[in-house]
């Protein structure tokens, strides 16, 4: 692994645990046995590593997961609208193997912390969410093509739907331990579908 990388997956893990606030540069470069050269060298500050670290793990991953999902053409509408419904089961399984979580929330603490402290991602929370709605849309799109979905479904709406439906099963989760979240997932997929279904 490249020392960018070895800088950036320390930085995630002690984010997500500790929050923008209670991680410091210095504890960083102690975690990664780096020289602060070295961490200097690929970053400038605490500010550009937590910029690059939301980004990287929380909105760049998010997106790719969605456009991997969606464009699997091998697969029909169905199969990748589903698919996307399990995105948070997903996330939550992927993080629980790089760290050790007690919640679901490490994500939510990310995203608030560099949409309060930084005003730029904000916006580029805000595109992330865009993008992802659109590859919903396209997804509907083709499903009413393959008369796999009503003609009639009002597509802006459901694309909000269910990217608030994981937002809000993820949030949920993270309040209310325990919770069986692919099988919420699934049984909620399962009622969207047949509502939309041809």
């Amino acid at each position: 692994m490249s020392q960018r990388n070895v800088i950036l997956l320390t930085a995630f893990k002690m984010f997500a645990i500790n929050g923008y606030d209670g991680v410091s540069l210095n504890n960083i470069i102690k975690e990664t046995g780096l020289t602060k050269g070295g961490v200097y060298y690929h970053f400038g500050s605490k500010d550009e590593l937590f910029i690059e670290v939301v980004q990287t793990f929380i909105i760049n991953y998010y997106t790719e997961k969605v456009k991997e999902i969606v464009k699997n053409t091998k697969k029909n509408v169905k199969t990748r609208l589903q698919n996307s419904y399990c995105i948070p089961a997903f996330l939550i399984n992927q993080a629980s193997k790089l760290f050790p979580i007690e919640s679901n929330s490490f994500a939510f603490y990310l995203m608030f912390d560099a949409i309060r402290k930084f005003p730029s991602m904000k916006q580029a929370i805000a595109d992330c969410y865009t993008e992802v709605t659109g590859l919903i849309i396209a997804l509907v799109i083709e499903g009413i093509e393959n008369k796999e979905i009503k003609d009639d479904v009002d597509m802006q709406s459901l694309s909000i739907e269910i990217v608030s439906l994981l937002d809000g099963i993820l949030m949920y989760s993270t309040l209310v331990p325990g919770i069986n979240i692919e099988k919420q997932l699934k049984k909620i997929f399962q009622r969207t579908w047949q509502s939309i279904k041809v």
